[in-house]
């Protein structure tokens, strides 16, 4: 597939296939959806997004923190302390968080 074309070769010299920009999200009480937040109509998995990167040959994913969970960025991390080999984030900090570079820190 298109996925084993970009690769461009075999063994060390093999190019990685990572998409740069996936939401992922569950309707859990562990990770609550924002207030004034309207709630996904359906959820949108890490182990579906595995499955899909799986069938479609992507090696990694670059996680974005979905508007849904607001600041609180939670449901990310701990989707990418569990599959680590598999996922990068990106994180939402408020801007107008006087404590916005502590909240920075606390996500590294």
């Amino acid at each position: 597939g298109q996925a084993a074309r970009l690769r461009g070769g075999s063994g060390a010299s093999q190019m990685s296939v990572v998409d740069s920009a996936v939401h992922v999200w569950k309707a859990d009480p562990a990770y609550p959806f924002a207030e004034g937040v309207s709630p996904p109509a359906k959820d949108a998995t890490p182990e579906e997004l595995l499955a899909m990167m799986d069938k479609n040959g992507v090696d990694k994913t670059v996680i974005v923190q979905p508007i849904c969970y607001k600041w609180d960025n939670s449901f990310v991390l701990d989707t990418i302390k569990k599959w680590p080999d598999r996922f990068a984030a990106v994180a939402r900090v408020d801007p107008e968080d006087l404590n916005g570079v502590q909240r920075i820190e606390e996500l590294t």
